[in-house]
């Protein structure tokens, strides 16, 4: 499925999704409409975030200031609320607490990310001092 976004004005002027015929499989009802990975697309409703599954259903209802557009990985997506970032899963329970301002991809059950409220720097262990 492709997003686009109706131009002729007869729904709105809102994003769906369409198939490889060019039909449309998800009615445009979004103001804003992102690829689908892993079976999940990241839409906007009313400047909300949310996540539809391939029938247009939410499984992740429209609630977060922003969220990642790239999909889920490993289960995750990177979510915004109040300026802060954390992990919500496919069931839109909180995994990673909201307390980052930089989130980056996952991998291998990791991902790095940035801590705005510290002016300290890392605490890595020096591999020249052994």
């Amino acid at each position: 499925m492709a997003a686009v976004r109706d131009v002729s004005g007869r729904y709105g002027y809102k994003y769906g999704y369409i198939d490889h015929t060019g039909k449309y499989v998800i009615t445009p009802q979004f103001d804003e409409a992102f690829a689908f990975s892993d079976g999940f697309a990241c839409v906007c409703v009313s400047n909300l975030f949310g996540y539809i599954d391939k029938r247009g259903a939410f499984i992740i209802k429209p609630q977060y200031r922003s969220g990642a557009t790239h999909g889920f990985a490993e289960g995750l997506i990177w979510v915004e609320v109040d300026g802060k970032w954390g992990c919500v899963n496919e069931k839109g329970e909180n995994v990673i607490g909201f307390k980052f301002t930089g989130p980056s991809y996952f991998s291998e059950g990791l991902a790095p990310v940035t801590v705005a409220d510290s002016n300290a720097p890392p605490d890595f262990p020096d591999p020249w001092d052994t």
